[in-house]
């Protein structure tokens, strides 16, 4: 006989920052066909209200330029100012504050809708099976853009901090289509975009002692779904597509311990500054292991804990985030 367990659920929530309540509802149905199987469909929707950095942020950025080509353009004695990339200091601003004298849109909530089929399965007691397939629907998403130069941006009037070329050059450049930006980042909400996966489980328990585990995802790259308002390509980013992870563990009489293997794929980020700081980073490998034991009758638990044994330099972000090998040991007293 098949059982079927239905899971109902909502919420409404009302954020000053935004203009109505928004509504989040909830559904899931487990189908248990036979003893120790299931299959799970659920649906969700969930969304963000922008936080106070999108809303309000005004921050001055760097943002070198290449102006070598007006060397021939200029007296021998000005020529040294553009032998370098001149330090541009731009203005990132968030969506309350104007950009020049130009209010901007109101940012919205930014939405994701969920749809999930997952299996679960046990065989004799000892292995654990699981298989998930998921897409994500998302929309309005709050991202960090760089603007069009020509919105706001410099002019002989109001030449860029440390200009010490004539300022009718600014000018001059601007009628060849190359602008200065004065403000040139803002948090806009962008169009619609679906994600895909699949994630595959296996636990196993090998012996009273021993348990051992694997698991591997597959994470497709977003799909720009049709819309007035498209998601921009130059603001894609690209998750791992393929993680994998394998351990065990073992725990008997005074001694502990575990290993893990975890791969990642590369990546490519594109949520920083502009598109010379974009970029992918590469697969890793980390190997991670513990080692106890138990002292006085369990009441004392000494244990060594190591992630990336082997120190390699791993970056889980083009931008930093550098892991090398670090060494936990810890004490633990149960009374």
């Amino acid at each position: 006989m098949c059982h079927v367990r239905l899971s109902l659920g909502a919420r409404v929530d009302k954020f000053g920052n935004i203009d109505h309540a928004v509504f989040s509802p909830r559904l899931a149905a487990v189908f248990q066909p036979i003893r120790d199987q299931s299959i799970r469909v659920s649906f969700n929707r969930a969304f963000r209200s922008p936080s106070a950095v999108n809303n309000y942020l005004d921050q001055l950025l760097v943002s070198p330029v290449d102006l070598s080509p007006l060397a021939p353009l200029l007296p021998p004695a000005l020529q040294p100012a553009v032998a370098s990339p001149f330090p541009l200091v731009v203005r990132a601003v968030g969506s309350e504050l104007p950009i020049g004298t130009t209010a901007q849109a109101k940012l919205k909530q930014e939405s994701l809708t969920a749809y999930e089929i997952a299996y679960t399965g046990t065989i004799r007691n000892r292995t654990t099976l699981g298989a998930a397939f998921y897409i994500n629907d998302s929309n309005d998403n709050i991202n960090f853009v760089q603007l069009p130069s020509n919105l706001d941006p410099y002019t002989s009037a109001t030449p860029p901090p440390g200009w010490v070329l004539p300022p009718s050059i600014i000018d001059v450049l601007a009628s060849q289509g190359r602008y200065l930006p004065r403000t040139a980042f803002t948090y806009l909400n962008l169009g619609p975009t679906r994600q895909k996966g699949l994630e595959l489980s296996i636990d196993q328990r090998v012996t009273a002692a021993v348990t051992a585990f694997a698991n591997y995802s597959w994470q497709g790259g977003p799909e720009i779904l049709e819309d007035p308002n498209p998601f921009p390509t130059s603001e894609m980013s690209f998750a791992p597509t393929n993680r994998f992870n394998i351990g065990g563990t073992y725990a008997q009489g005074r001694l502990m311990g575990s290993a893990t293997i975890n791969y990642t794929d590369k990546a490519f980020w594109s949520d920083v500054l502009t598109s010379q700081y974009f970029g992918y980073t590469e697969a890793y490998t980390l190997v991670n292991g513990s080692f106890g034991v138990k002292w006085d009758q369990g009441r004392i638990i000494t244990t060594i804990k190591s992630n990336n044994i082997l120190n390699k330099t791993v970056q889980q972000h083009v931008f930093g985030d550098l892991i090398r090998r670090s060494v936990v040991g810890e004490v633990r007293f149960q009374f």
